[in-house]
């Protein structure tokens, strides 16, 4: 897929404090709707009735934040814009000939589960990010990777900074202003660093707090990104060891790239 022309994908990765609180649902409810607005901005010619998937991990997550969700849907853009939500299979009982006269946009919000085998042309995958222990780090990874190819178009991810977790690399990147290159966005796909990382967290706690785990380290500074625009990140945590870092072989490669150049 990254031989395809398209936008690339998008992170809203904000800070949140611990727990499944209303303050909780609320903050994912608020950079949801700032997905929705850039989603609206980005391409005005679109309607989003129905072209838009908001899809979380597990029915639990969608029983608490789809309250949350319609209250912030309502005060941000009623009486503008009208909008509903839906689940996958409510969005499919009628075809879009029957539908377009309805004065409402419906909004897919569905957990990732009941998306299987179905596409829209914009996915928001929210809340999907967990620390890496071990115990579900493949469940999580293969979920993730299911998800965002939902997206026909462009998919966007709204998680909170989890510590250690898959997503926290994307708060160490920016997106290069320059002309996509396939090479370099095929780099920052390392199967390999994942394998390597649920190997090691399944490994006694003893090893998983080794001191190159926990050596302190100077916060990383900014890398570019072919993939990944990050520039509606609010998380300002300075990140000095990252647990799952795809762009590692990719920076140790160019380093020694670099130093047999100047050799």
């Amino acid at each position: 897929c990254l031989g395809t022309t398209g936008p690339p994908l998008k992170s809203f990765i904000f800070e949140s404090p611990k727990g499944y609180d209303d303050g909780f649902f609320e903050q994912f409810a608020d950079q949801t709707v700032k997905a929705l607005w850039f989603i609206m901005c980005t391409h005005p010619n679109i309607r989003l009735d129905r072209h838009v998937a908001l899809l979380v991990p597990d029915e639990e997550f969608y029983r608490s934040f789809r309250f949350h969700l319609e209250e912030r849907l309502e005060s941000a853009f009623t009486p503008t814009y009208n909008m509903k939500l839906v689940s996958f299979e409510d969005s499919l009982r009628f075809l879009p000939e029957a539908h377009q006269d309805l004065k409402r946009d419906e909004l897919v919000l569905d957990w990732d589960g009941n998306a299987t085998g179905l596409e829209t042309l914009f996915v928001v995958c929210i809340g999907f990010d967990v620390q890496i222990t071990g115990e579900h780090d493949n469940f999580t990874r293969a979920r993730l990777y299911h998800a965002i190819p939902r997206a026909q178009l462009q998919a966007l991810v709204v998680d909170r900074l989890v510590h250690d977790g898959w997503l926290q690399y994307l708060t160490t990147l920016k997106l290069r202003e320059t002309t996509f290159r396939l090479d370099g966005a095929e780099s920052e796909i390392n199967k390999a660093a994942a394998l390597k990382i649920v190997k090691e967290a399944a490994q006694s706690e003893a090893d998983s707090n080794s001191e190159a785990a926990t050596k302190a380290t100077s916060p990383l500074t900014l890398r570019g990104s072919w993939v990944w625009d990050t520039s509606a990140n609010t998380s300002k945590a300075d990140i000095g060891k990252l647990r799952f870092d795809p762009l590692e072989a990719q920076e140790v490669r160019e380093a020694r790239e670099a130093q047999e150049a100047a050799d």
